[in-house]
């Protein structure tokens, strides 16, 4: 059977060997057109509709007699009889695209020799089945990102708590912190000494007539006192009264090459004894340094006047 012309024509039917029995083609028209076919070896051809019953030379009158009774529901179920029980014939259908689905395929018929080489991708395996491969290099560092827009205000966390486990209680604070306008108990001491332990800047003056006896014209709270006296004609004399309960170490400095150093200066003695200048244009200048529980330094300055003497005394420490 060769067919010349199928204008916008999909066939579907059965083909059988012409000395077995008729042969029937079922033909659909897909877009409207004429069907027409052209068929060699004796075969002709009746148009019913859109089916084309086909039969052998010398069976017209069966054919005659079958056509007004045939439908398309009759041709159908016939030939797909012949289709299942006949071994010599065979089903010619033409698949549409995209037509066959996995329901189609039975399991584990499509093999290795059926997959073209190269054709399925990483996508189409199971996901955990293809290897991890080895790690690639590390790519070059990318330029610095845009700074990210200012978050939102968070919510504002819980109240803490304080921790008052070094906290001073008010009498332990009362005890330990001077109120306003407070006084504290050892105020009158510095590093557990009392005022007497530190010299004061001390200082004063006197004038003693010629022919006067030694008189105190300077005291040193905790350490003696500087006593003056004025000789006749009129010449100045001073000398160290040590006034503690202990020795002392006095160093005497009159001007002279060297300073005169005597140890010790027994409590209530005196010691360090220094006469001045009769002229009334010499000033005598004598410095005293103490040595007791704290150290003092005193400083005189005397001359002689036609009548008696001036000393200008001044301690410090």
């Amino acid at each position: 059977m060769r067919a010349a012309h199928f204008p916008n024509l999909r066939i579907h039917g059965c083909s059988q060997k012409p000395a077995l029995g008729p042969i029937v083609l079922v033909l659909v028209q897909s877009g409207g057109g004429p069907a027409l076919a052209q068929l060699n070896d004796g075969w002709r051809n009746v148009l019913l509709g859109s089916m084309v019953v086909f039969s052998m030379p010398g069976r017209p009158a069966l054919f005659s007699k079958l056509r007004p009774k045939l439908t398309y529901a009759n041709v159908v179920s016939t030939l797909c009889l012949f289709i299942l029980l006949g071994g010599t014939s065979y089903a010619a259908i033409r698949l549409g695209k995209n037509s066959v689905k996995a329901a189609n395929i039975a399991n584990n018929a499509v093999s290795s020799p059926k997959v073209k080489n190269g054709s399925l991708l990483a996508a189409d395996f199971k996901s955990g089945q293809l290897p991890a491969g080895q790690r690639g290099p590390d790519g070059p560092r990318g330029p610095q990102g845009a700074t990210g827009d200012t978050g939102g205000q968070g919510a504002k966390g819980d109240t803490g708590t304080v921790d008052t486990t070094n906290f001073y209680s008010k009498g332990q604070s009362d005890s330990r912190f001077l109120a306003a306008n407070g006084i504290a108990a050892n105020s009158s001491q510095l590093e557990g000494l009392g005022a007497s332990s530190f010299l004061r800047d001390n200082s004063g003056a006197a004038g003693i007539a010629a022919g006067g006896g030694f008189t105190t014209i300077l005291t040193v709270p905790g350490a003696g006192e500087l006593q003056a006296s004025c000789l006749n004609p009129a010449q100045p004399v001073v000398r160290w009264h040590n006034t503690d309960v202990s020795d002392e170490r006095l160093a005497v400095d009159s001007g002279g090459a060297d300073a005169a150093y005597i140890d010790p200066v027994a409590p209530d003695a005196t010691d360090g004894t220094v006469t001045g200048s009769t002229s009334l244009t010499v000033s005598d200048h004598v410095t005293y340094m103490v040595r007791s529980s704290a150290v003092s330094y005193v400083e005189v300055f005397d001359n002689a006047t036609s009548s008696g003497c001036f000393f200008f005394p001044r301690a410090y420490g």
